[in-house]
């Protein structure tokens, strides 16, 4: 089994989430994201797709549902809000042209993304924890360096460079001095949310 279609596997749940579309203003353009809401005290988590993904990001294979669909209502039923966006390009977020869309402008997004999670009444007090599919996770990265006082640890997810396994690598942000990574196995995700 593929690593991180497993942990999209072993979090598969049936049934609606509780996703309320938003709309965030990001340099004159909007930003659309889903945000699923939780009552437990866990982390808040950021959801970045790849690149020319969406918000919901994968199909999943047999089914109507989609990866990241499955990760927020997974997240929302261990006690963790999510928000889930579509950078500026991509998705419903079409104001912006998919061509004027770069790294730095989806960097900008994410970043927009967890400043409306800082502010948001229902996640105040709250870590806030990042996955990154593919380009989201590079861009994961970023957002972290941007925002030490907000991103408290991550996952990042890839395939390898020569088309191999889906690898998850954890990072985690304990005081502010520095970030630790250590490649995951199949409870990558329980680990970078408890970590």
């Amino acid at each position: 089994m593929r690593i991180g279609l497993g942990l999209a596997i072993g979090l598969a749940m049936t049934g609606a989430g509780l996703a309320e579309t938003v709309r965030l203003d990001v340099s004159g353009d909007s930003m659309i994201g889903s945000y699923e809401t939780s009552d437990g005290a866990g982390p808040a988590v950021l959801l970045l797709h790849g690149f020319t993904g969406t918000r919901d990001e994968l199909p999943v294979e047999g089914t109507e549902d989609f990866v990241y669909t499955r990760f927020a209502r997974a997240l929302a039923a261990a006690g963790m809000p999510s928000l889930r966006i579509d950078f500026r390009g991509s998705g419903e977020s079409l104001e912006m042209p998919w061509e004027e869309t770069t790294f730095s402008t989806q960097i900008e997004d994410a970043v927009a993304a967890v400043d409306w999670m800082a502010r948001h009444p229902d996640l105040e007090g709250r870590q806030i924890a990042v996955i990154g599919w593919s380009q989201g996770g590079l861009v994961a990265a970023h957002l972290a360096a941007e925002r030490p006082q907000s991103v408290s640890r991550g996952v990042t997810q890839s395939r390898d460079s020569a088309g191999g396994d889906l690898s998850d690598t954890l990072w985690c942000r304990r005081d502010g001095s520095g970030a630790v990574g250590r490649t995951l196995g199949a409870c990558g995700l329980h680990l970078a949310l408890g970590c």
